[in-house]
């Protein structure tokens, strides 16, 4: 390995590890919790009576992730009323290191089994995590499912070459042609940034993309793995969900 590669690696390492030890912590005992845990699902059903229409939250993780990641962030879903929660699962390769069948297929079963159960219309709501969030709005952008909102945190959604930027290049193109999908038809979902503020692996004008401050969000003290983790962040995407400003 070359000094430069293991700088680079180095620099990672930090990033990702020492400088966010208390969110790696985290994510151990959330892991643990969902390892061991006798639920079966992220998923409450909900008690109420059938509406014409239903919402549907699906949420993806980043890479070397999983539903774990996603535990606190479930549980205030539940806490404000929103029964019907998903996480999606995905493993990246060499030849598809963004992969969207995953997420289409989910999308396409939940789709016939809600309108099958007697909802008339089923509204999703995509929550991405770094990975994830470049999967999740390039499935909002490249295919046709009613998707109402598109929540990024962390994601590079526009490609900005800076000191991490050889970390996403297998993406390269993924996040290329889908900043130019959103750029040329940035009415087509709603779409709403979150950025940690000691966020060094994406610059901020990689996730903040519209320049619409109503739609973005900054969190103090935290970075790139750590944000997903912030109560600041659950509570501002609560605040979204129950604003209805989608249009």
């Amino acid at each position: 390995m070359t000094k430069s590669k293991l700088g680079k690696l180095l620099s990672l390492v930090y990033e990702l590890g020492i400088k966010e030890s208390s969110a790696i912590g985290h994510a151990a005992w959330n892991y643990m919790r969902h390892r061991f845990s006798r639920s079966k699902t992220v998923e409450r059903k909900s008690s109420a009576e059938k509406k014409s229409s239903c919402r549907v939250i699906l949420l993806l993780h980043g890479q070397g992730g999983g539903a774990f990641c996603f535990r606190p962030l479930v549980k205030r879903l539940h806490q404000a009323g929103h029964d019907h929660v998903f996480t999606i699962g995905f493993k990246p390769s060499l030849t598809n290191p963004a992969p969207t069948e995953p997420l289409l297929d989910k999308l396409q079963e939940l789709n016939d089994y809600y309108t099958k159960i007697g909802y008339e219309k089923v509204n999703f709501v995509l929550i991405g995590h770094s990975l994830g969030a470049i999967i999740a709005a390039n499935a909002v952008w490249h295919h046709n499912f009613n998707i109402e909102m598109c929540v990024s945190i962390a994601g590079r959604l526009r490609y900005v070459d800076n000191h991490f930027a050889w970390f996403c290049s297998d993406v390269r193109s993924v996040i290329e042609k889908t900043y130019d999908a959103i750029a040329s038809n940035p009415g087509k979902t709603a779409l709403f940034t979150i950025r940690g503020e000691r966020d060094n692996l994406v610059p901020k004008e990689s996730v903040h993309i519209q320049g619409n401050p109503a739609r973005q969000y900054t969190q103090k003290g935290y970075g790139h793995g750590g944000i997903i983790y912030a109560r600041g962040v659950h509570n501002k995407i609560i605040e979204w969900l129950n604003s209805g400003d989608f249009s």
